[in-house]
């Protein structure tokens, strides 16, 4: 479905979310990914009035089954200026590695002008993330809903 006919989103509507695509390194199109694996989350936007650029802000949400936040990327915290950004542009936001326990994984975007919410849409993609023996211990790590960041634990 186009996101642009979507009726359950809120904000101001001067700038929507018109598609997302979510990809692997290659650029290919995905819907699943293992555990670690580069990805890449690529928002085509349509303008439909003028917009403060200096201070546009995105914020991509992954959230769990339970719909709860487990991972946040806000632009304004990313040292990203969208001054010269152009409507015939993607924003792609590349995570090296998604360091998300195997599950399945809706996103959400935010997109603000300052303090005054523009867009906000719900389930513009899922992703389901693949198991893997990510702590190299020979069996596949646990299943869950969460984030994890790398860590060993050793005897001191």
């Amino acid at each position: 479905m186009n996101l642009l006919e979507r009726t359950d989103r809120d904000g101001n509507g001067k700038v929507k979310v018109a598609t997302v695509q979510l990809a692997n390194s290659e650029d290919n199109p995905i819907d699943a990914i293992i555990i670690g694996e580069l990805l890449k989350i690529k928002i085509k936007l349509k303008l439909l009035s003028p917009l403060d650029l200096s201070k546009f802000m995105i914020a991509i949400n992954f959230l769990n089954v339970n719909e709860n936040y487990v991972l946040s990327y806000i632009s304004d915290e990313m040292n990203i200026n969208f001054s010269n950004f152009e409507f015939s542009n993607e924003i792609c936001l590349t995570i090296p590695k998604l360091n998300l326990r195997a599950s399945s994984y809706s996103i959400r975007i935010l997109l603000a002008e300052g303090n005054d919410r523009v867009d906000r849409i719900e389930n513009v993609a899922k992703i389901e993330v693949l198991n893997k023996d990510i702590w190299n211990s020979g069996s596949l790590s646990r299943e869950g809903n969460e984030p994890f960041i790398n860590a060993n634990f050793s005897i001191c």
